[in-house]
């Protein structure tokens, strides 16, 4: 039986395994392994985070096919792409660090020529900011806090330009909405 699986195309594989096959699926995924590996590989050099991922991909390549979420053509193709993907959603999340507490020394400080109720309208601010998502807080804080461009942003951050600046148009819309819930004018925080 063993040698007859050998032969099999993929999409047979896939059809036996969804029959309750296991050593189809066996099959299947020491044929795909060292490709998998080398990909994973490419995007770390950690021997620890290989495995990790190779073991979190192997898992999430079952759940797709028992999902049926596989349709019959090419699979080593919708294989490369469920790797490529599953390794950007893993870098994704890691790369802006989450901040539980809401942090101040980001504010601007108010001097005299603003006008009355100005800083705690900036305190306020900084409380609604901490109700986005945390990447949409980071981006906001990198655009008006720290002056960057859009493009400096995409490029920090490894998102696309046109994302970013949606990202955080909508974050800003968002914030002017939970201000004026509020009570404040938040046209005189920034112009979008």
């Amino acid at each position: 039986m063993e040698r007859q699986l050998q032969d099999m195309s993929d999409d047979e594989l896939i059809g036996l395994y969804l029959e309750n096959n296991e050593e189809a699926i066996a099959v299947l995924l020491s044929r795909c392994a060292v490709s998998v590996e080398k990909w994973i590989r490419f995007s770390t050099r950690d021997e620890e985070t290989v495995k990790d991922l190779y073991q979190e991909i192997m898992v999430h390549l079952l759940l797709k096919i028992q999902q049926r979420a596989y349709r019959r053509g090419c699979f080593v193709a919708w294989l490369y792409s469920l790797v490529s993907n599953y390794l950007c959603s893993h870098y994704r999340k890691k790369r802006l660090p989450v901040v539980a507490d809401v942090e101040y020394e980001w504010l601007p400080v108010a001097d005299e020529g603003m006008p009355e109720g100005y800083e705690e309208a900036l305190f306020c601010l900084a409380e609604q900011l901490s109700c986005l998502p945390v990447p949409v807080q980071e981006l906001i804080k990198m655009r008006y806090w720290e002056r960057m461009s859009y493009r400096e942003i995409a490029c920090r951050t490894g998102i696309n330009c046109s994302t970013v600046v949606k990202r955080i148009q909508t974050g800003c819309r968002e914030l002017r909405r939970m201000m004026e819930e509020k009570g404040y004018d938040s046209s005189c925080f920034w112009e979008i």
